[in-house]
């Protein structure tokens, strides 16, 4: 009774042409999910059926070039986050070998240019002059086509000697517990359409510094204490931040119940799936939208 397609925007959408071409001939509504910004053009089939098409932040609408295009059937639907799955995740820090007097920060992120990862070990490397005691953990995969900067990220760690103080703990299907297990959650990516390990983060009450870029503002409203955005993305910059969080522990579990709540208010799941829900209800009766 409806077609949902997830893709990025590009000049030309390839992911399911002819589904979509298909469902809009016989009258089956279309929503388009767009997880990227780029460049619409005007004799895009895919655009052009389409009933609805959503986007993840606001920032991903602002990057699609002739976005006045589709602008008149565009929202912004945010992914949504578990909030009762990040609550519940347990500390793992005899199995990780952590000690329990150690502070913890960490980051969910592949080993990539694109997340940063250089700008969080150097972070690190600054931070543990004043913070010797405090262990980094980064979990996630080394990214595909990106030997050499894995190479470096690794070779920086031993040269630096932070081998006892900086993880690479790889992918692990157990990111609540990870979440339970740190004391402060620090993303230092440089492109970021959303950013759902923010919002997965928050809703474990861990305090939040991110970077000022993609999506991300849109999650942590400064003004609302929500978290810490970095607007210079190098490792003084999270060094600073980083520093001036582990040395005021009461703002640090000011600004994990605040994150906590305002997660639970706006990106939990069954806000979102309702939204979902809703509109495509209005498109399957046609009572909001034309087909």
């Amino acid at each position: 009774r409806l077609v949902g397609s997830e893709m990025c925007i590009r000049d030309r959408f390839g992911w399911n042409e002819d589904v979509v071409i298909a469902a809009k001939l016989i009258g089956i509504p279309v929503v388009l999910h767009c997880h990227n910004g780029g460049r619409i053009l005007k004799n895009n089939l895919n655009l052009r059926c389409a009933n609805r098409v959503l986007t993840c932040s606001k920032k991903v609408q602002q990057d699609i070039v002739n976005f006045d295009l589709v602008s008149s059937k565009s929202e912004v639907l945010y992914n949504l986050v578990d909030c009762d799955k990040y609550r519940k995740g347990k500390s793992i820090r005899v199995e990780l070998n952590i000690p329990q007097d150690s502070l913890v920060v960490g980051t969910v992120a592949q080993i990539s240019h694109r997340k940063g990862i250089d700008i969080f070990i150097e972070a690190a490397e600054k931070s543990l002059d004043k913070h010797p005691n405090t262990i980094f953990v980064v979990v996630g995969p080394d990214a595909k086509n990106e030997d050499d900067y894995v190479r470096g990220i690794k070779k920086r760690i031993q040269e630096k000697d932070l081998v006892n103080n900086v993880r690479l703990l790889g992918s692990r299907q157990d990111i609540p517990d990870i979440m339970a297990t740190i004391d402060i959650f620090m993303f230092t990516t440089r492109k970021e359409p959303f950013g759902m390990v923010i919002t997965e983060a928050m809703a474990a009450k861990k305090p939040v510094i991110a970077s000022h870029v993609g999506g991300i503002p849109e999650i942590l409203d400064t003004e609302k204490k929500l978290g810490v955005l970095v607007k210079e993305l190098t490792g003084n910059e999270f060094s600073r931040s980083l520093n001036s969080l582990i040395e005021n522990p009461a703002k640090c579990e000011e600004m994990g119940l605040l994150g906590a709540q305002h997660v639970a208010n706006v990106f939990d799941k069954t806000i979102i799936v309702n939204q979902l829900e809703e509109l495509y209800r209005n498109l399957v009766e046609g009572n909001k939208f034309e087909k």
